[in-house]
């Protein structure tokens, strides 16, 4: 099995996944993670970006999501990382892949990740957990305490 991992910008990961579609790719899944340097004492270096790479012209601190999207076809995997901070929206791909619902439902519920143009929402009801978005970055949860 070929595996292949690409950096894709959240701008462009909804045309990205259509080309995926277009040529046969399955959705196999779609993850995330959150990093927050401030949690794990983990602070980059005066100039160190995420990946080795400058996003939006900028050196990736504090909060922020990885992403994962992988697809499968025959004998290959094809992942697409991208980056999303804590104040941003991210598109629905179930317009293309009906169950990603699923998967989106996941990253509202337990990361604070707002989607939208979901073709099914469960409104924060997929999971019924003790804390409202576990997994999401210090800052989102700040927000979401306060707010």
């Amino acid at each position: 099995m070929t595996q292949q991992f690409l950096a894709v910008e959240k701008v462009d990961l909804v045309n990205k996944v259509l080309d995926m579609k277009k040529v046969g790719f399955r959705l196999a899944q779609i993850c995330a993670t959150h990093l927050d340097n401030g949690l794990r004492n983990n602070k980059p270096k005066p100039n160190e970006t995420y990946d080795g790479q400058e996003r939006r012209g900028k050196t990736m601190t504090g909060s922020f999501y990885i992403l994962h999207y992988s697809f499968v076809k025959d004998n290959a995997l094809v992942t697409f990382r991208t980056v999303l901070e804590p104040d941003q929206v991210l598109e629905s791909i179930a317009f293309l892949y009906p169950y990603a619902f699923l998967y989106e439902n996941e990253l509202h519920d337990l990361f604070g990740i707002p989607v939208i143009n979901m073709n099914i929402d469960f409104k924060g009801h997929l999971y019924e957990t003790a804390v409202k978005a576990p997994f999401a970055t210090s800052a989102e949860k700040e927000v979401k305490q306060n707010g």
